[in-house]
């Protein structure tokens, strides 16, 4: 109950604020306007198992979500052999072959799919399939990855959860460069699990929206 109303509190305040004049269609659903739009994060809740995966499609297609959004990675590109979490990785990245298995699935659902993307190959390998495209925000300021991202022309989630006005403003450049920053979504969040009410500090929503003119 306590999580249902931490949810009831956020969506209300995000409906009420000012929205800013930007809309974005993708597919049938208009994101900026007086509603809220959702989407659930599967990140690594599969663990690396395909199955499983399908079953979370499933569920989430039942459920009244806008979108759903995969992380997608190849381990041996993101991390250095010594990197301790490289064996990590590996237990729950998917190949090539079982992402198309689950994008072909996933159509059979009324959902928008977004990937985000954290190395150069997984993100012209996703470009392809999805209606939509995600930057972690520890890549805000990748150059190679923005490039690819943006040159994609689909919808361009930048999360910006931690980043300066600065760096923000270096990514969005690298978009411009490469890509149309029509495409945007600045999407601001925060890195803490489980977040308290009190560590949110939506007034930041308040001050990209002043920054910037794009979907917040």
């Amino acid at each position: 109950h306590k999580n249902h109303n931490n949810i009831e509190v956020i969506s209300n305040i995000l409906i009420n604020r000012k929205y800013q004049r930007k809309i974005m269609k993708i597919k049938s659903v208009e994101i900026g306007k007086n509603r809220c739009f959702t989407m659930a994060e599967v990140a690594s809740a599969h663990c690396g198992n395909i199955e499983t995966l399908k079953k979370i499609i499933k569920n989430t297609s039942e459920t009244s979500v806008d979108a759903i959004k995969f992380q997608i990675l190849n381990a041996e590109k993101l991390c250095a052999d010594e990197n301790p979490d490289l064996p990590i990785l590996r237990t729950i990245e998917l190949s090539q072959e079982q992402w198309k298995e689950i994008f072909a699935y996933t159509s059979q659902f009324d959902m928008i799919v977004f990937a985000e993307v954290f190395d150069t190959e997984s993100a012209i390998f996703a470009k392809e399939y999805v209606d939509g495209l995600s930057v972690h925000a520890a890549d805000l300021t990748n150059p190679f990855l923005i490039e690819i991202v943006a040159s994609a022309n689909k919808p361009l989630m930048l999360n910006v959860g931690g980043s300066s006005i600065e760096e923000i403003r270096t990514s969005i450049s690298f978009v411009k460069e490469h890509g149309d920053e029509n495409n945007l979504i600045l999407m601001y969040g925060i890195q803490n699990f489980p977040t308290t009410i009190s560590d949110i500090n939506l007034n930041r929503i308040k001050t990209l929206e002043k920054e910037f003119p794009y979907i917040i």
